[in-house]
């Protein structure tokens, strides 16, 4: 398992349906085969039936227009040049400032930072 930090930050934005922005970063993988990362997004705690983005080598992503009134969870994977991929991090979410229930498999969060496993 390689660790990362992943750091999330919800921004409302001003509209009439008042959607949500949420930025997400993390530290590069150390390990040197990977080539690119994947980011998951979900209303399911265990980020099932997935939005999928492909970001490529970057580590920030910001998805925008999220329902305010809805509570999102994120996961990042790690995959290399023959689309070998990671297992999920752990899981944020945007709803979230302390330390979810154990049997969610959620990480702790801290609104602010959380230490993710992209294994490879």
């Amino acid at each position: 398992m390689r660790l990362l930090l992943l750091t999330i930050a919800v921004l409302l934005l001003p509209t009439l349906s008042m959607a949500k922005s949420v930025k997400l970063s993390w530290d590069a993988s150390p390990t040197e085969t990977v080539t690119g990362y994947n980011v998951y997004y979900s209303v399911h705690p265990d980020v099932s039936d997935p939005n999928a983005v492909d970001v490529g080598d970057t580590l920030t992503y910001s998805v925008e227009g999220l329902d305010d009134a809805a509570v999102f969870y994120f996961a990042v994977t790690a995959y290399d040049v023959d689309s070998n991929e990671s297992a999920f991090s752990n899981i944020v979410s945007t709803g979230m400032c302390i330390s979810p229930p154990p049997n969610l498999g959620v990480g702790h969060v801290n609104c602010t930072n959380i230490i993710i496993n992209v294994g490879k």
